[in-house]
């Protein structure tokens, strides 16, 4: 009987335990989706500026190259 009641107290206390891990880990998994959405902005943000800058060079060289 005694160890039944350890076991059952045992479970219980893995459950708390358990349940505290996962609230972490949503947490955690938030503020990794929050990163990735502010690097996405950021590539994209880069990556516009580096297309602008190309068509700007390929417009001058093709300027460049009619006169």
């Amino acid at each position: 009987m005694l160890v039944r009641r350890d076991v059952g107290d045992l479970r219980g206390e893995m459950h708390k335990e358990f349940s505290i891990v996962r609230k972490e880990m949503h947490g955690e998994f938030a503020l990794v989706r929050k990163e990735m959405e502010a690097l996405k902005l950021d590539l994209t943000v880069r990556m516009t500026v580096i297309m602008g800058s190309l068509l700007t060079l390929f417009s001058a060289i093709q300027k460049f190259l009619i006169h």
